[in-house]
């Protein structure tokens, strides 16, 4: 069995619906009868690209060759859990510049009803074309800064067994292996050191002091120290938001920090991100994780006003440069977020550096 008749099998058996929403919902997969667009893309070159998304998102034990069979009757038994690898993998594709599109019932029942030479003859051409039919329904747009303008299924639906991208994968052959994971490290990060507000102390040597504020409902935001992979673990600091805005402050080793999560979404492709020296106080900013914009709004005079010790003489707002990327292969669903209007990293591919226009 091929691993699109896997993501087949975790799509499960749902019908074809329709998805629009006031709310775009990033954790859960396409509906109905959808498939993946890049212009200019070829089958190939989206065959690749999903099979290297489904690997580069995979969260298990196993990092021997993909062992096709298990993995489908253990997400097919996982009841609402079978509908996380789909999305996760096509947020890996959105997210890598890659639209989805939806046919409407009649067409897509035609076409998902194709095989082999007929099935490419008739939807291959639409996997890179500029304007291919049906609706767009899923790109991305830089969701994730806009707070009120999004969700997450807490029991998402599995997408539609008429996918045409994941037939169209399957009549492609395509194979994928996983890679090794260490499971013991995304339950030992450990966690900076939080500071009694508003008297801060000195950092230690090595060490600088960064500040933020929250302010929403439900939506907690953390920040993870960006180390080279053959590093330790990095830190990690984050906390909830209150109506009314609350402060942290923590005291971190220097060095480069991105934001890692919102809510339980991981930010793996790509991020802000931002530097701090030895000795430095870093106002991270106030993020609205409830309202119409996220943030951060860096203006000082409000935590200039709330902080008390000699560190305020040495505050500072963060400078942030958006395409800092982390390891997706984890069990939460994977997305990017981006600051308008901030620099992205050199060499970075993802986000809106990728995302085609709109048709």
């Amino acid at each position: 069995m091929m691993l699109a008749a896997v993501l087949l099998a975790m799509a499960g058996q749902a019908a074809a619906q329709d998805v629009h929403q006031a709310r775009v919902d990033l954790g859960e997969p396409a509906q109905g009868y959808a498939f993946y667009n890049r212009p200019g893309a070829t089958v190939a070159e989206h065959n690749a690209e999903l099979a290297r998304c489904a690997a580069d998102t995979w969260f298990g034990e196993d990092g021997q060759e993909f062992r096709r069979m298990g993995l489908a009757y253990e997400l097919f038994w996982g009841g609402t859990a079978r509908a996380v690898p789909v999305v996760k993998t096509e947020n890996c594709m959105i997210a890598r510049g890659w639209r989805v599109f939806e046919l409407e019932s009649a067409e897509g029942a035609a076409v998902a009803g194709l095989s082999g030479a007929a099935l490419a003859e008739r939807a291959g051409p639409w996997l890179g074309a500029e304007t291919p039919p049906g609706r767009l329904v899923r790109s991305f747009t830089n969701q994730l800064a806009r707070p009120n303008g999004y969700g997450t299924a807490s029991r998402p639906r599995p997408a539609s067994p008429g996918h045409i991208s994941l037939k169209i994968f399957m009549e492609g052959d395509a194979s994928v292996e996983l890679p090794l994971l260490d499971l013991r490290a995304v339950f030992k990060q450990p966690r900076a050191k939080t500071l009694r507000w508003p008297q801060l102390p000195e950092p230690a040597p090595g060490n600088a002091i960064v500040i933020m504020r929250l302010s929403g409902t439900h939506y907690a935001l953390a920040f993870e120290q960006d180390v080279e992979d053959s590093a330790p673990l990095g830190q990690s600091f984050g906390a909830m938001p209150s109506r009314n805005g609350r402060w942290v402050a923590v005291e971190v080793p220097a060095g480069r920090w991105r934001i890692a999560r919102i809510q339980s979404l991981n930010l793996c492709f790509g991020s802000p991100a931002f530097e701090v020296a030895a000795g430095e106080v870093v106002y991270a900013g106030h993020f609205d994780t409830a309202g119409a914009r996220l943030g951060p709004d860096l203006d000082l005079a409000p935590v200039r006003a709330a902080v008390q010790g000699p560190v305020v003489e040495r505050l500072r707002p963060a400078v942030y440069r958006n395409g800092s990327t982390g390891d997706c292969n984890m069990p939460n669903i994977g997305y990017a977020l981006e600051f308008p209007g901030a620099e992205f990293e050199p060499g970075y591919r993802g986000g809106s550096v990728a995302a085609a226009p709109a048709p």
